[in-house]
């Protein structure tokens, strides 16, 4: 089981220790990041919050927050909103939503050297190792690995036993992540998607008022990955339809946005599924990126 199938579940870890490392941070390490190879060398991630299970932790599979960079200083963001002032106007500067895509882009030299020396790459190799369990309700650990080399923390990474030049990164890797998703753009490709049944009839869906988005792709059971409301999903793969559910995945979100009560959406779609209908029922559908080349099954290995 991978570390985010775990966090899903509610284990967590935080790093704990003694031993304190050098404070300097030294310079370099945006070359030992974006080292040309063509595998990831930088991942932080903010593991799924205890509340998420079921369908609600499908789009956070991966993280609820990350920042990922591989070795040709290409990153992926994830999970801390879009700025919406321009087409939502000054009321939504940011809004975030399990509805956001995934963003991409390419790190400059100065940017890649600027990160690494903020986050102290260079340093979580002496980081490393120091694990405890944490079993208190709401705390959310942040993990950091460059791939050979991991550590996690919660909160701010100023916990008793953490190296004192620790503190703070969880901090600054978030402002990173808001950073680059504002510099970068959606992410292409398949995408992954999932349903449950609401259980409820069109009929009556309609007759309160809200609206079924179009169905996109045929609604039969048996084509998605089902959601039992106690387990991990990874969804159903799909290339030919992504380019059509992420533009109703776009607008769904757009509409929710342009009013503090938007009508016609209901409210327990707002934030995680579209709500698509067939000829009797109603489906809440789950539209979530994938991170290529580097899931595998659904999940990103560390």
């Amino acid at each position: 089981m991978s570390p985010y199938q775990l966090a899903a579940l509610g284990v967590f870890v935080f790093a704990c220790g003694s031993a304190q490392p050098p404070t300097e941070v030294p310079g370099g390490g945006g070359a030992a990041m974006c080292d040309g190879s063509d595998q990831l060398r930088m991942q932080f991630v903010v593991l799924n919050y205890p509340a998420h299970a079921g369908h609600l932790s499908f789009p956070y599979r991966n993280g609820a927050h990350f920042l990922r960079v591989d070795g040709s200083c290409r990153y992926w963001t994830y999970g801390l909103g879009l700025s919406d002032a321009a087409t939502l106007g000054p009321a939504h500067p940011r809004t975030t939503t399990p509805l956001d895509p995934i963003t991409t882009g390419v790190l400059s030299g100065e940017e890649a050297e600027q990160l690494a020396t903020e986050i102290h790459y260079l340093r979580w190799k002496d980081y490393h190792g120091r694990h405890a369990e944490l079993t208190a309700v709401g705390m959310t650990p942040s993990v950091f690995t460059d791939g050979q080399h991991e550590f996690s923390c919660a909160v701010g990474c100023d916990a008793p036993g953490m190296p004192s030049n620790a503190a703070g990164l969880r901090t600054t890797a978030l402002d990173w992540i808001v950073r680059l998703t504002d510099s970068g753009e959606p992410v292409g490709g398949p995408v992954r998607v999932a349903t449950f049944n609401t259980n409820t009839p069109r009929s009556e869906f309609e007759g309160r008022g809200y609206n079924c988005l179009p169905a996109v792709l045929p609604l039969e059971p048996s084509a998605y990955a089902q959601d039992d409301l106690s387990s991990v999903i990874t969804g159903t793969l799909m290339t030919e339809e992504a380019a059509s559910l992420r533009a109703v995945r776009t607008q769904f979100r757009a509409d929710r946005f342009r009013s503090p009560t938007p009508t016609g959406i209901p409210p327990w779609s707002i934030n995680v599924a579209l709500p698509v209908c067939d000829q009797e029922r109603v489906w809440s559908l789950i539209v979530s990126d994938v991170l290529e080349p580097y899931e595998i099954d659904g999940f990103v290995p560390k």
